[in-house]
């Protein structure tokens, strides 16, 4: 038996090697769900004895018929048929996917049902980071991107897009079945314990970073308020990430209160009297608001100008513009 700190989910592979690979990737992404780990299924009978299984994760192989008496609330099984069967409580995943994608189908599964989860140790994220401009083709987002792998590369990090329209399918190549508006609507109705796996089941990973898939609709973000923003720095927190990368659309509601949350603000804007003039206005609104605390943490940065064409999907790293962005996170 290989043991985690609680007990909400019990894995059962008799392949002693991709046992020890899953519990390794499990515990990599920090998911919010502690597991235990079998290779013999007496030890598992011998432990749910004397334990609660929330769930138990196994393969077609391993799921006999002594298996399938263990009292469990929900249970997984991984096979090359996903079916549905007659068996409320039996959920088949295709075992012949990558192993993030299998890890989000679990933790889909798990957020969707009444399965309750213990919380994991709870931190304050460790910072949190906003790129924001009211000017256009700043290489805002080309930033905010070459922050997340700059800082991934030290601690966990997350990169979420705020804006009404990113790009990502068309840039990464992906349709996703859920997105970063989804994320915000079931952390609404969610109580914290939850935070970790939901957000979780959403999480991709690109160059060492971690985000959540943009917003497909652009009226989503016109939703999103500072309430939407604290669950979401919460969720991060509980997940164990240590940087938190916002990058901003151009007029959020309540924008001033989501910078507010944040602890280092960078505001790109292009060498020429329009970007210094929207730049001029956002100050003077927030003076006359009343923030002016708010206006003297934005750091007005023009990065470098370059006929280098960015690909976000790529390292940044070793990049004219990544190179710039370690500087600014010095």
């Amino acid at each position: 038996m290989i043991s985690g700190q609680r007990s909400d989910m019990a894995i059962y592979f008799s392949d002693t090697a991709y046992l020890e690979c899953f519990l390794r990737y499990i515990s990599d992404k920090n998911i919010g769900v502690s597991c235990c780990g079998f290779t013999r299924d007496d030890k598992l009978k011998s432990y749910a004895v004397d334990h609660r299984i929330s769930l138990l994760l196994t393969d077609e192989t391993c799921f006999n018929n002594e298996i399938r008496q263990i009292s469990t609330e929900l249970t997984i099984v991984l096979t090359e048929t996903p079916i549905k069967g007659n068996e409320p409580d039996v959920y088949y995943i295709d075992i012949l996917q990558p192993l993030d994608v299998i890890l989000r189908a679990i933790l889909k599964k798990i957020s969707d049902s009444d399965i309750p989860v213990n919380p994991g140790i709870v931190t304050d994220t460790g910072s949190v980071y906003c790129f924001y401009s009211p000017v256009g083709r700043c290489l805002k987002t080309t930033l905010s991107m070459a922050a997340a792998q700059i800082l991934s590369d030290k601690a966990p990090s997350l990169y979420l897009n705020l804006e009404a329209v990113s790009g990502f399918p068309v840039l990464f190549g992906e349709s996703y079945d859920a997105d970063i508006s989804d994320l915000f609507f079931f952390l609404r109705d969610e109580s914290r314990e939850k935070y970790a796996v939901r957000l979780g089941s959403m999480v991709r990973t690109t160059r060492g970073a971690h985000y959540v898939p943009p917003a497909m609709n652009p009226g989503d973000i016109a939703q999103i308020n500072t309430e939407d923003i604290r669950r979401m720095l919460e969720a991060a927190s509980d997940t164990g990430f240590k940087n938190v990368i916002i990058d901003a659309g151009v007029w959020l509601p309540s924008f001033e209160e989501i910078l507010e949350a944040c602890d280092r603000i960078f505001v790109p804007v292009r060498r020429d009297s329009v970007s210094e003039a929207k730049l001029s206005q956002i100050i003077s609104y927030l003076k006359y608001t009343g923030r002016t605390g708010l206006s003297e943490r934005m750091q007005a940065i023009c990065p470098p100008d370059t006929r280098e064409m960015y690909d976000i999907t790529s390292d940044l790293r070793s990049t004219e513009i990544g190179k710039y962005t370690a500087e600014l996170l010095r």
